[in-house]
């Protein structure tokens, strides 16, 4: 069996890697298991969110016999009352809230509680962020500010942007190999949701599935990239081919599974040198990326091209909001306070990022691939907060 060659991608400790798969395990074991009160027949259940997800703001309770209200507390602070009726489900939405947050509902009958369910570790997103447009008119103006952009690299850049709710997108390059670095680990991000569902958060391998993300720890990566193929290179390497195939990402490889090829109709005026080694396109990182936002949606047609249930892509779309910036070039480059769910990639040749950006006229999706042997960061990072201040999320920094 080959070995997966390492990539410098992130410089991540032993020790920063255990502690995360030690914290994910007790949090594994401490939370309860979604439903298990319904099985019951007794006391509360939270419908929506559940530990671990990514959330829109809905919030939705099974309330227990007798209740006659339902009270919200977000992040420890009350966010509204509701009085039951009908089917005994409480309805919230959340408003105003961002980032990681604990949601509660409480139930009562009069001034007696009669039971409450807690949501832990949600990534609470703007309501706008509830719409996954597919990609259907290309916006002339705005694809030759990003040539304009993409031009002025000194080196070699592939970039593609899409309004999210409009389906508008522009792009320069996007059609271009690159060496993709860390970025085809959202492939083994979705295979890994799938093969551990549906309950991930659940499994002996979360800490990894966690850390590959999160982290980008290549150690966690190539753990969970073996465990899918049971041991075998090849067998791991084929079903993220098919996946990346079903999702419509058909120029991503992961090494020694694909042979590029491209149309003459493809935007890639501008390719880079041929690299043999994980290699994508900025329109397909852009595409692996939207379908999980879309899954995370219930998008039925996301679903069937990830093989992710909601609570699954929901699962991945949180690690891509936890995930760390450091390294790629979107560091700093959008404005504060808004939502990111990214993927970052680089090596001392390559940074690329791939992102959602949750801002309030809606989420908007980019993706920057750079390559330069010796590349410059801060080149690198120039044009993403070009890409970013073209997006109208730039950083006022």
């Amino acid at each position: 069996m080959q070995p997966i060659p390492p990539k410098p991608c992130l410089a991540t400790s032993v020790a920063a890697v255990v502690a995360v798969v030690a914290v994910a395990a007790v949090a594994v074991l401490a939370a309860p298991a979604p439903g298990l009160a319904a099985a019951r027949g007794s006391g509360p259940t939270l419908l929506t969110p559940l530990d671990g997800e990514a959330s829109f703001g809905e919030v939705v309770a099974r309330a227990p016999a007798g209740a006659r209200d339902a009270v919200l507390v977000v992040g420890g602070r009350w966010a509204g009352r509701v009085h039951l009726v009908g089917d005994g489900e409480a309805r919230f939405t959340v408003r105003g809230r961002v980032g990681p947050q604990s949601v509660t509902v409480r139930f009562v009958a009069g001034a007696q509680v009669l039971g409450a369910v807690t949501a832990h570790r949600v990534w609470l997103l703007p309501r706008s962020g509830a719409v996954a447009r597919a990609a259907t008119s290309r916006d002339e103006a705005l694809s030759g500010r990003l040539a304009t952009l993409g031009r002025a690299f000194s080196g070699w850049a592939g970039v593609y942007v899409q309004d999210l709710s409009s389906g508008s997108y522009a792009s320069w390059n996007a059609d271009a190999s690159f060496l993709a670095a860390s970025t085809v680990k959202l492939g083994v991000m979705i295979e890994a949701l799938r093969r551990y569902g549906p309950f991930p958060e659940r499994s002996a391998v979360w800490g990894d599935i966690s850390a590959m993300i999160s982290l980008s720890s290549n150690d966690a990566a190539n753990r969970v990239f073996l465990r899918l193929g049971d041991g075998s290179e090849s067998r791991a390497a084929a079903l993220l081919l098919a996946r990346f195939q079903a999702i419509g990402a058909t120029a991503t490889t992961f090494p020694g599974t694909y042979r590029l090829t491209q149309a003459a109709a493809l935007d890639a005026p501008a390719p880079p040198p041929l690299l043999t080694w994980r290699r994508s396109t900025a329109r397909d990182l852009g595409r692996i990326v939207s379908a999980v936002h879309a899954a995370a949606l219930g998008n039925a047609d996301a679903l069937r091209r990830t093989g992710l249930t909601v609570h699954e892509a929901r699962l991945g779309l949180a690690l891509l909001l936890a995930a760390r910036p450091e390294g790629g070039p979107l560091l700093g480059a959008v404005k504060a306070g808004l939502p990111v769910a990214q993927k970052t990639g680089w090596t001392d040749k390559a940074r690329h990022v791939v992102a959602i950006v949750y801002a309030p006229g809606g989420p908007k999706l980019l993706a920057v691939m750079t390559y330069r042997p010796g590349i410059d960061a801060a080149a690198a990072a120039r044009l993403a907060r070009g890409v970013t201040a073209a997006l109208g999320v730039g950083s006022d920094r």
